[in-house]
């Protein structure tokens, strides 16, 4: 929607929105629209699953596309857009317009997708080419805190008094 802008707009979770897998059996039902006339479909284990299946992760892959694009295009002075090489990146819509292996593609027959990491060196190769207007940065590494337990003599908790000034004027 136009004139939904914001300066600055933080995406940390652009790693994340994979599809569901659904049940591990491949038993839950698949939502889709069947072309040409894109009528809603349910499949509840049709001969047509697989084809189904596939329709409706590209249904879910253009949404979550759609989705970033929103989030992504809402920024007037500063965007800052997480990435990591975490579980199934390479399963989302930043994967998908990076090209790092979109979801619904077989994986090569090496083996794996390209990993997460490489959305890194594209963003890189996307940044060098505008003009200074992306930067591609490292997330601080803070040191982590532990807990070491309470204290030896915590001092008791008490009450704080509540005393309210009530405006009578």
């Amino acid at each position: 929607s136009k004139g939904l802008e914001y300066p600055i707009v933080f995406i940390p979770f652009a790693w994340s929105g994979f599809p569901s897998r659904g049940a591990a059996d491949g038993s839950a039902p698949v939502l889709f629209h069947e072309p040409p006339e894109w009528r809603a479909g349910l499949d509840l284990g049709s001969p047509r699953r697989d084809a189904n299946q596939a329709q409706a992760a590209r249904e879910s892959l253009a949404e979550r596309v759609r989705l970033l694009y929103v989030a992504v295009t809402r920024a007037v002075s500063l965007c800052i857009l997480c990435w990591g090489p975490v579980r199934d990146a390479e399963d989302t819509a930043l994967a998908h317009l990076l090209d790092l292996g979109p979801s619904g593609q077989q994986a090569p027959a090496g083996g794996k997708r390209p990993a997460a990491q490489d959305g890194r060196e594209a963003l890189a190769r996307l940044a060098a080419g505008a003009e200074g207007q992306i930067a591609v940065l490292d997330l601080p590494h803070p040191e982590p805190v532990r807990w070491t337990g309470a204290p030896p003599n915590p001092p008791p908790l008490t009450q704080a008094p509540c005393r309210p000034a009530i405006d009578v004027s």
